[in-house]
C-alpha cells in the first residue's frame, strides 16, 4: 500500500523550538542513533527543534544509495501507531519514502519534509499497524528518487490499547508546550488505570480470538490460491546493491532476457502503465520462442525415462550437456505447441512410442551409457511412487481430489507459533496420494527423507537418486512399512485360494511380475515361518514385508 502525507501548515518559528529527550516520550522511541545506516549520512543540529541531541541528513547527495532502518523491539503483540520525526525547511525533499514493514505486510508513505510535522511540529503519523512480539517489523527510510535534503530524526511507536504515560518530556528549555502535548494527545491516565485498561483490552482480544476460531471451524471450506496483482503505481525497480534487498541502487528499466533473444527487435515493448507480466507471458509462450516448449518437453521426457534428451534439465546453456537427439526434441516441441501445449497429448505420444516399450536390460557395449536408448533405462521409483504403491497394496490408497492436506491447520493462531508446532509434531496419517502429503520446510515424511525427496526450499529440475544403507533398513524397521504390510496381509487373507496362489497374486500386484520358482519357494517358507495356530493374515503380512524390502519393488524394469 502507498500513501502520501501533507502535514499541517508550518509554524513560522520552526528554526526555534527545543530538543526533546526521547527517553521521556511515551511508547517505543528510537532516535537517529538507533538506526542502522547504509550510505554516508551527516548528523546535524542546524535547526533546534528535534528529538535527541541531533538528527540525520543525507546532505542532498548519493540519491538512491542511502537508507536508515529502525527496528523496534516489540514487547507484546498488538497494534501500534507509528510516528516519524523530522525537521522541516524549504530545502527539504518533498517525497521522502518511508516504508513500514509490519505483521500484515508493508505500507509506503511519502512525506513532504518542507511542511512541518502535524503532531506538535515534531512527528507525523504514518498510520496504525500490527506488530508481533519479537517479530521482524521495521521502518525503512530511503532517499531514493528525492530532490532536496532528506532528514531523519526519530521513530515513535505508541500502543493502540495503552494510553500514553503522564511523564512530561524533558527538554533543553524551560518552556515547551509543543513537546508536553505529545502526552496529552492519547489521553493520559494514572498508572493503575492504565494497567486495568490494558488487562481489559487483552481479555477482550482473547475472547474475540476464541470466538473467531469457533466460527472458522464451522465455516465451509473454500478453495484459495495465491495470485499476482500489479501495484497501484507501476514503475521500474531499483537494482539491489550487492544483492541486499534494502540497499537499492539506480532504477533498471523493465525488459526481457537478452541472452534468449536473437536480436533486440524480438522483445515486445512494455507500456508505461502496465507491469509487463502479460507481455512476458506472451513472449514466453510465443511460437517464435521455442525454448520454453523445449524445456518443458525435456522435463516430461526426464520424468518418464529418468533422464532428459538434454541430460542437464536445468541448464540449456553453453555450460550444459548437448541433447542426445536434437531433432527429436525439436519435433516434439513443435508438435507440443501446435497441439495447444497439451501435456496429456505429449505424455500419450511418448508412452506409446517404441522407445518407451523397450525392455529394461543392461545397455550393450556399443552404447554403455544408454544415451541412444538401446533399451529402457532401469530407474528407481520416486519416494512418492513407492508410498503410493505400498498403500495400494494394502487397499488403503484414497484417490479423491482436492481439499485440505494438513490436519489442524485451521487451528493455527496468527499470533503464536502454531505453524511451527504443527510442523514438528505432525503425524503423517493421511492415506491419500503422495501429492497431498504435507511437505514441510523443515520436516518430511520418513520415507521421503530416506529416498531423496525434492528440496522444497529450492527449484530443481531432477531429484537426486542415491543408494545408501538406510534405504534398505527403512523397509525392515520402519513403522510405516510394517503398517502397510499388515494392511496388505489382511487384504490378501480374504482370498479363498491356497497360500501359493495367494502369494503369486501378491507378487504380481506388488512387483508387477510373476515370481520365479526359487522366489516363490522362498516366499512360501516365509509365510510358513510362524507358529501353526497364527492367523493367515500374519503370514501374508510377512510376505508383503519381504516384497516391499526387495530391490525389484524399488526399481522400474
Amino acid at each position: 500500500k502507498v500513501a502520501r502525507l501533507n502535514s499541517a501548515p508550518r509554524d513560522p518559528s520552526f528554526l526555534g523550538g527545543s530538543q526533546i529527550d526521547p527517553k521521556k516520550l511515551p511508547g517505543i522511541v528510537l532516535d537517529d542513533t538507533d538506526a542502522k545506516l547504509i550510505g554516508n549520512w551527516k548528523r546535524s543540529i542546524f535547526t533546534k527543534k528535534h528529538v535527541g541531541d541531533a538528527y540525520l541528513s543525507d546532505d542532498n547527495s548519493g540519491k538512491g544509495e542511502k537508507t536508515a532502518t529502525f527496528t523496534p523491539k516489540i514487547p507484546e503483540t498488538g497494534r501500534f501507531e507509528v510516528r516519524f520525526a523530522y525537521t522541516a525547511l524549504e530545502n527539504r525533499a518533498k517525497e521522502v519514502r518511508v516504508t513500514v514493514f509490519h505483521a500484515d505486510g508493508e505500507e509506503t508513505v511519502y512525506i513532504d519534509q518542507t511542511e512541518e510535522p502535524s503532531v506538535d511540529g515534531y512527528f507525523t503519523s504514518l498510520g496504525t499497524f500490527r506488530f508481533e512480539k519479537d517479530g521482524a517489523g521495521y521502518i525503512l527510510v530511503s532517499n531514493s528518487g528525492t530532490s532536496g535534503y532528506v532528514v531523519v530524526d526519530a521513530v515513535q511507536l505508541i500502543p493502540d490499547a495503552l494510553p500514553a504515560t503522564t511523564s512530561k518530556p524533558t527538554t533543553n528549555t524551560t518552556t515547551d508546550s509543543n513537546a508536553s502535548s505529545l502526552n496529552k494527545e492519547k489521553g493520559a491516565l494514572p498508572e493503575d488505570a492504565s494497567k486495568a485498561a490494558l488487562k481489559q483490552a487483552r481479555d477482550e482480544l482473547a475472547a474475540l480470538n476464541k470466538h473467531l476460531k469457533e466460527l472458522e471451524k464451522k465455516a465451509p471450506r473454500r478453495s484459495v490460491a495465491m495470485v499476482v496483482k500489479d501495484s497501484v503505481e507501476i514503475a521500474d525497480t531499483e537494482i539491489r546493491v550487492r544483492g541486499i534487498a534494502r540497499q537499492k541502487g539506480a532504477p533498471v528499466p523493465r525488459g526481457f532476457l537478452r541472452a534468449a533473444l536473437l536480436n533486440d527487435s524480438e522483445a515486445p515493448s512494455i507500456p508505461k502503465k502496465q507491469s509487463g507480466r502479460k507481455e512476458l507471458a506472451e513472449w514466453l509462450t510465443s511460437n517464435s520462442n521455442p525454448l520454453t516448449a523445449k524445456v518443458l518437453v525435456n522435463r516430461v521426457w526426464a520424468w518418464l525415462f529418468g533422464k532428459g534428451i538434454v541430460p542437464t534439465t536445468e541448464n540449456f546453456g553453453t555450460t550444459g550437456e548437448p541433447p542426445s537427439h536434437p531433432e527429436l526434441l525439436d519435433d516434439l516441441a513443435r508438435r507440443f505447441m501446435s497441439e495447444g501445449w497439451s501435456l496429456r497429448k505429449l505424455v500419450r505420444e511418448i508412452v506409446t512410442s517404441h522407445a518407451w516399450r523397450l525392455e529394461a536390460l543392461p545397455p550393450p557395449e556399443s552404447d554403455p551409457t544408454n544415451s541412444l536408448l538401446s533399451c529402457y533405462p532401469v530407474r528407481r521409483l520416486d519416494a512418492d511412487q513407492m508410498r503410493d504403491a505400498m498403500l495400494q497394496a494394502g487397499g488403503r490408497l484414497q484417490r479423491n481430489f482436492g481439499g485440505a492436506n494438513i490436519e489442524g491447520a485451521i487451528d493455527i493462531d496468527a499470533n503464536d507459533s502454531g505453524a511451527a508446532k504443527i510442523e514438528y509434531n505432525y503425524a503423517f496419517k493421511d492415506v491419500r496420494r503422495s501429492v497431498y502429503t504435507p511437505a514441510f520446510r523443515n520436516r518430511r515424511h520418513e520415507l521421503f527423507e530416506a529416498f531423496d525427496f525434492g528440496d522444497i526450499n529450492n527449484s530443481i529440475g531432477m531429484r537426486e537418486s542415491s543408494t545408501v544403507a538406510p534405504q534398505a533398513l527403512f523397509f525392515l524397521n520402519s513403522a510405516f512399512a510394517g503398517e502397510q504390510a499388515k494392511a496388505a496381509g489382511a487384504r490378501f487373507a480374504q482370498m479363498k485360494a491356497d497360500p501359493e496362489k495367494t502369494i503369486q497374486r501378491m507378487t504380481r500386484e506388488i512387483l508387477a511380475r510373476n515370481p520365479s520358482t526359487d522366489e516363490l519357494s522362498t516366499l512360501v517358507s516365509i509365510f510358513a515361518h510362524g507358529s501353526p495356530d497364527e492367523p493367515r493374515e500374519d503370514g501374508l503380512a510377512r510376505v508383503a514385508h519381504a516384497l516391499f524390502a526387495c530391490v525389484d519393488f524399488r526399481y522400474l524394469r
